[in-house]
């Protein structure tokens, strides 16, 4: 394409964009609505209805998939457009907006849904060491404590501990756990995984890779193994951008703006070797965010 070609595209490609986001603002919204997180006045959900119907159908969709892909849909559009503004601020979880912290929160919880209920089924013995009785879980990088939360709720005979740096979301954490009724199973700690120790140990530790520093992961990956009780996992979570070059572009600049180091899926694969594991493999996600969850046994 030569210069006068890129120039009359651009604009094109531009205006493009600028209607997809709006577009997609308008049908986070509806969904908000609907599931009763988002008050509108009546012409507003009117016309946000119409849009939303026009593009997608929403028909047979179960509310808590609704309430959930609004939820992290509206915390990346968020992302997105403070990083617009502000392209050198700190990431997201550098900062104290209550909104965006408790919508990636709501986002990350259905990881707990995916590992109990379709990765850990394929797995000999995995299940079955999450659901005995006194079976216990980390959560590194527990942010608000939604995905903590949805572990207690995926395991009932499981008691949760959540670690994490960041007093802002900590707060939320604490707030949510006792507004769900479960401070006697979810407890968070102010606590970095670089120098964590639990002797009681964990049957299965949950590594968020996007929002801990590369700096401090091969040491923190080492600390989480040697507190995973033998025969536990650790399941490394990253965002995955898979075969199409746009996607895994953007995928990796979710992770750079969250805080984390941009690793293939064979580095982290490697990481988790060298830690200790074994069995170590990786599985494809799909939670709106292209996402990947490498997991290992401790043998």
């Amino acid at each position: 394409m030569n210069s006068q070609e890129s120039q009359r595209s651009l604009p094109v490609t531009i205006n493009r964009l600028v209607a997809s986001a709006e577009t997609l603002a308008a049908v986070l919204v509806h969904l908000g609505h609907v599931s009763g997180e988002v008050p509108l006045d009546a012409e507003t959900a009117l016309r946000v209805r119409a849009l939303a119907e026009a593009v997608v159908d929403l028909d047979g969709v179960d509310p808590g998939v609704a309430r959930a892909q609004g939820a992290m849909g509206r915390a990346m559009l968020a992302q997105a457009a403070a990083f617009s503004a502000t392209p050198n601020e700190p990431s997201t979880w550098a900062i104290t907006d209550p909104f965006v912290l408790q919508m990636l929160g709501r986002g990350s919880s259905a990881f707990a849904a995916i590992i109990v209920g379709q990765i850990a089924p394929r797995v000999a013995g995995f299940s079955e060491r999450l659901a005995m009785e006194g079976a216990r879980v980390l959560d590194v990088g527990v942010g608000v404590g939604a995905l903590a939360i949805a572990f207690a709720n995926e395991l009932p005979n499981a008691r949760v501990v959540g670690i994490d740096v960041w007093e802002p979301a900590l707060a939320l954490a604490r707030s949510n756990i006792a507004a769900a009724g479960l401070e006697d199973r979810v407890e968070v700690r102010r606590e970095d995984v670089a120098t964590f120790l639990d002797p009681e140990g964990f049957d299965l530790v949950w590594f968020a890779g996007p929002f801990i520093p590369g700096s401090v992961q091969p040491t923190g990956l080492v600390r989480c193994v040697e507190s995973v009780r033998t025969g536990g996992w650790l399941a490394y979570g990253a965002f995955s951008g898979g075969e199409d070059p746009a996607i895994s572009a953007l995928g990796d600049l979710r992770t750079l703006r969250s805080g984390g180091p941009v690793l293939t899926t064979h580095e982290i694969i490697t990481m988790l070797d060298a830690a200790g594991l074994v069995d170590v493999q990786a599985t494809d996600v799909a939670l709106g965010i292209p996402s990947r969850v490498v997991t290992g046994r401790k043998p």
